[in-house]
């Protein structure tokens, strides 16, 4: 299961994990999932935790087309989570190309930044999802 998001609602919060190799077709349809859930809001805040990814199977075409599909206002508040430096690069080339608001993004190592930049708890994580998505069952 390389990539999977849970739906918040009561936080207005979306919490999505990639892990192993991440291909571009997964991030898309990571997007094109979120924008067709009606548990989801543009809105809503989102951390994207990537600390378990080893490799990003993506091109810079496959950033831009996820980058026009982004489901998020500019202005919410997100966060992409990273223990690499190449997660931390592939992160930010999307922070730039995708017209996210500069003071409403965040690429970081340290989940104590990520979660205060986002005013929230890790234990929302915990509670109850509104909606939960996995890219297995986009495979098909």
């Amino acid at each position: 299961m390389p990539a999977s998001y849970r739906i918040h609602a009561d936080a207005r919060f979306v919490y999505t994990q990639a892990a192993g190799i991440l291909t571009g077709r997964e991030m898309v349809a990571h997007a094109r999932a979120l924008a067709d859930d009606p548990a989801f809001a543009p809105t809503y805040a989102q951390l994207a935790d990537f600390r378990t990814t080893t490799a990003f199977d993506a091109t810079s075409t496959d950033m831009r087309l996820l980058a026009d599909r982004n489901p998020f206002d500019p202005k919410a508040r997100r966060v992409a989570l990273v223990c690499t430096s190449l997660a931390f690069g592939m992160l930010r080339m999307y922070q730039l190309i995708s017209g996210i608001d500069e003071g409403a993004s965040l690429v970081t190592r340290s989940d104590v930044d990520a979660w205060t930049f986002l005013g929230l708890s890790p234990a929302v994580v915990e509670r109850a999802a509104a909606s939960v998505w996995t890219s297995d069952a986009a495979a098909t």
